[in-house]
């Protein structure tokens, strides 16, 4: 591998790892006097995080060290969402739990759930297997390299669901977060917008530091332990 493939390697990772942030503490429990956030997972967890601030208690669903594709819902922890203020999920097929639960809410719920993928717009899966499989016939067989959809075992249906790995759709995300938020508490609807610009412009940072990083490579080939970069 070329010096300048490895860096640009390296360097998805680091960008990917700072988005996908897998690891953490995170708190467990609801908490009087603040607006209770519950997100699905990581990500979302750390996004309302930054944006609420101080106002809010964020409660993250799939623990660290767990794969959220095959996470599912324990009673304490369906118990802490319908107690909540808000629940945010990132949706497009990536929480297959989510529908049945959402249906089930008694019709006098004051829940806020947000689906953060909302406005983002989506790849179709089933193209992007398409375009794997002329790759291979032409010689790149993305299965061996850790790339091909069948070895990492997602199946969330029409849609890719990762669209949190890119600074851009992150963006929508963040947005999607600040409304359910200031929804939910007008009051501080002020800090919530600062918050929102302040990570507004730490995504936008990282877009930049990823666009130069591969118009510095000869080569634009990536190769990764799990289907989910398509959005970048």
């Amino acid at each position: 591998m070329k010096k300048r493939s490895f860096v640009l390697l390296v360097s998805v990772v680091m960008m990917g790892s700072i988005l996908l942030g897998g690891c953490g503490a995170t708190k467990s429990s609801l908490v009087e006097g603040k607006i209770n956030v519950v997100t699905s997972f990581y990500p979302l967890y750390d996004f309302t995080r930054k944006i609420g601030g101080e106002h809010v208690n964020v409660i993250n669903l799939v623990p660290a060290g767990v794969e959220p594709h095959d996470w599912a819902p324990k009673s304490t922890d369906m118990k802490n969402i319908t107690k909540a203020e808000v629940f945010v999920y990132n949706g497009a097929g990536f929480e297959g739990w989510v529908d049945d639960f959402l249906k089930g809410l008694e019709k006098d719920s004051k829940l806020e759930a947000i689906e953060a993928s909302r406005g983002v717009e989506l790849i179709d899966a089933t193209e992007e297997e398409h375009e794997e499989e002329g790759h291979e016939e032409e010689g790149e067989n993305h299965a061996e390299e850790g790339n091909g959809h069948e070895e990492d075992g997602d199946d969330h249906g029409q849609y890719d669901p990762h669209v949190w790995v890119s600074p851009l759709s992150a963006k929508k995300l963040a947005e999607n977060i600040k409304m359910a938020l200031i929804k939910a508490d007008t009051a501080n609807e002020a800090d919530y917008e600062a918050n929102y610009q302040e990570l507004i412009v730490k995504l936008d940072v990282l877009s930049e530091k990823f666009k130069a990083v591969v118009a510095k490579s000869a080569r634009k080939d990536i190769i990764v332990s799990h289907g989910a970069f398509g959005y970048m």
